[in-house]
């Protein structure tokens, strides 16, 4: 009998996570089912981080009778975190009642093998995504790291879930907490555990991820760190050939104009909502003149 085992996938139901694992058996003769030995995918977006595996020979599609269900576990937390898997475990994080835990189960049988408490969960500010952490367990040899809402980042034992080290990116490197808070999954490169403080001296850090000591950190730039202070102006975007083409502005939606050289443009207008977003007409309208053409009252809402 060959075996066709398929990644386990994760997702949110209301404040209760769910992780489902199918595998899908056929009798040798079967010339639609090939033995697949599935790999580890032990970080965010897999292997290499780019959400592509190497695995091959996989179904083009499932059979009409699809593949019988293995096992399903519930329970296992509100919140966000995608699950890695490496060594046999499935490992991701959830709040449970009042406190942040890491957990894993067994990528065979769906049993949970451990559960550790990080400490009292971090409450969100705003509404979206507020059930729990949305870190993915990186998993490195023996260890694993994760990132919590409130920046609290850990590593743990693989095998027990016991805590080796734990910092804070705000106690710690004076990061604020983002909107919607951290929400990142810990990188390991070499012997360093690198992460995002967000901090005027520190807006990126790297970690010794035996001991969690820092190593080194760098510091936001002036432009940069401005804004985050609340400064709220305008400023142009790096790595462009004209960086004042595009244009910033930090929690606000004020008027700015760029002057652009003679020629013939398209003009793209790009807009990051927040909070409750666009819900009705009014709610964003600009006026706007390019190469002479002068826009009016353009409602996006409407438009």
């Amino acid at each position: 009998m060959k075996i066709l085992k398929l990644r386990p996938r994760c997702r949110r139901i209301g404040e209760s996570l769910h992780v489902l694992v199918l595998t899908a058996t056929a009798l040798a003769a079967s010339p639609r089912w090939n033995a697949v030995v599935a790999a580890d995918w032990p970080q965010w977006q897999g292997p290499d981080r780019n959400a592509m595996s190497k695995e091959k020979d996989l179904l083009q599609e499932w059979p009409a009778e699809g593949p019988p269900l293995a096992w399903r576990i519930k329970g296992l937390g509100g919140g966000d975190s995608a699950p890695s898997i490496a060594g046999g475990h499935v490992f991701g994080m959830s709040n449970r009642g009042d406190q942040e835990v890491v957990w894993a189960i067994s990528e065979k049988e769906g049993k949970e093998l451990w559960a550790q408490s990080l400490g009292a969960a971090f409450q969100q500010r705003w509404p979206q995504a507020k059930e729990g952490p949305g870190c993915t367990p990186t998993v490195d040899g023996d260890r694993l790291y994760v990132l919590g809402l409130g920046g609290r980042l850990a590593c743990l034992k693989a095998k027990d879930g016991e805590i080796v080290w734990q910092r804070s990116l705000t106690e710690d490197f004076g990061g604020a907490v983002p909107m919607w808070s951290y929400r990142e999954s810990p990188l390991v490169d070499g012997d360093h555990v690198i992460c995002t403080p967000g901090g005027p001296d520190a807006l990126i850090v790297a970690l010794d991820k035996l001991t969690g000591n820092t190593i080194w950190k760098s510091k936001m730039p002036s432009a940069t760190a401005g804004a985050a202070a609340g400064a709220g102006s305008a400023t142009g975007a790096t790595g462009t050939k004209e960086p004042g083409l595009f244009t910033s502005e930090h929690w606000g939606m004020t008027a700015f104009s760029s002057k652009v050289p003679n020629g013939k443009y398209l003009a793209k207008l790009y807009f990051a909502e927040t909070y409750e977003g666009i819900t009705g007409a009014g709610q964003r309208v600009f006026s706007f003149k390019v190469q002479g053409h002068e826009f009016k009252d353009f409602d996006i809402f409407a438009k």
